[in-house]
């Protein structure tokens, strides 16, 4: 029996919806585009023509191909998926989302381009939506299924208005409500969120300065506190992200779980983040320990958090925890967009490894982990050393 993208729904309805057109489908005429991945295209043609035939190993391949391949890149900008804000099903949602994810992932496919392709994303949602819409008052009558901001986008579609709806609201982006909607704008929380992160930058400011106390009770708990009275009673799972990458994931991974998810901004996370760091200097470490958990499991893929977590595994001579910890910011430093921080991290997490296997008497695994740093960046001069240090450990075990 197949194990439908329905699932995540509570409903196994296998069978096609009504027939679709493929999002960014190629021109009559037209000479396809090579494609590097064949199989993977025809799988996500195939979700977008029917999603409730697709297997549940299957759509967990879709997922990982659209976060993990270095061939496509693909961002969840707000503005392409409103529906994420709606009182709409979860379940809903998520298979929308993966319809936005496998529209623009096929259309860079067929192109042969890695390049985003909102329109063609948006395209494969709408596709998805119409089919789910479909089954609204029979298999998913019991769920809340209309979307207003999908239907207001169909009008834009039906009008041959999509791309440059798109690229205008893009455009428009902080000048106020850029959704198609048919209701009165609604107030964007933007005021709430810089004040929050004001707090959380002055707090590290306090930290450095020498006042950690004062980082606390003035700053970090009030954000903390802000937060949490802000979601209190949420049954969704809060996930905190630093960048698209980061929700991407989190919103995949939660669909393939079936979980009731959302990916809001970094500040509360980042505040037990600096709470760790305050409690820190103040050496209140089971504290700190504390406080950083809190933010990892916020932001469970963060490397810079997973890295911290490692130093202090360190500090209490957790060697084989410490190992897992920067093993984890390694797997998850290909989240991060900006290069420079990238590889800062990932430099990072490969000597935090290199000084656990040290501590842990594998002297050729941590010799490979500092040769690795050195190759990303050769001007380490911590892995430098750390490695002329191995080395001569290494030989006088000979």
């Amino acid at each position: 029996m197949k194990a439908c993208a329905l699932l995540i729904l509570g409903v196994i309805a296998c069978g096609g919806g009504p027939p679709a057109q493929r999002a960014g489908a190629p021109q009559t005429g037209a000479t396809p585009a090579p494609v590097k991945h064949p199989e993977m295209l025809s799988l996500l043609e195939r979700y977008l023509r029917s999603p409730m035939s697709i297997e549940e190993s299957e759509l967990k391949k879709i997922s990982d191909f659209v976060v993990k391949s270095p061939d496509i890149t693909v961002e969840i900008d707000p503005i392409a998926v409103p529906f994420l804000q709606e009182d709409i099903d979860e379940g809903v949602k998520n298979v929308v989302l993966i319809g936005f994810l496998a529209g623009n992932a096929a259309a860079q496919l067929r192109a042969g381009v890695k390049r985003d392709d909102v329109v063609a994303g948006v395209e494969g949602e709408l596709t998805i939506y119409l089919i789910l819409k479909a089954q609204s008052t029979t298999a998913l009558k019991d769920r809340k299924v209309v979307s207003p901001s999908l239907d207001a986008l169909l009008e834009v579609r039906g009008k041959g208005q999509l791309a440059a709806y798109l690229e205008s609201a893009r455009a428009r982006r902080g000048a106020g409500d850029v959704a198609p909607s048919r209701s009165a704008n609604a107030p964007t929380g933007k005021d709430a969120d810089s004040e929050q992160a004001r707090l959380v930058v002055e707090a590290m400011q306090l930290v450095k300065s020498g006042h950690p106390a004062d980082a606390i009770t003035r700053n970090l708990d009030k954000v903390i506190a802000g937060y949490e009275k802000q979601y209190a009673g949420d049954k969704r799972h809060i996930y905190c992200a630093h960048g698209q990458a980061e929700v991407l994931h989190y919103m995949v991974d939660a669909s393939n779980r079936g979980e009731e998810a959302i990916a809001i901004g970094p500040m509360w996370a980042d505040a037990w983040y600096v709470k760790s760091y305050a409690l820190t200097e103040l050496h209140r470490t089971a504290e700190a320990t504390s406080a950083l958990d809190k933010a990892i499991a916020l932001s469970p893929r963060f490397a810079h958090y997973l890295s911290e977590r490692g130093f202090l595994y360190q500090l209490a001579k957790d060697w084989p925890h410490a190992l897992a910890s920067f093993k984890a910011a390694e797997e998850s430093v290909k989240l991060l967009t900006d290069r420079d921080e990238q590889r800062d991290e990932h430099t990072r997490a490969l000597r935090g490894q290199g000084y656990a296997l040290v501590e842990l008497g594998d002297l050729d695994a941590a010799a490979q982990k500092y040769q690795q740093s050195l190759a990303l960046d050769p001007d380490d001069k911590t892995s430098s050393q750390e490695l002329e240090y191995v080395k001569d450990l290494q030989s006088k075990r000979k």
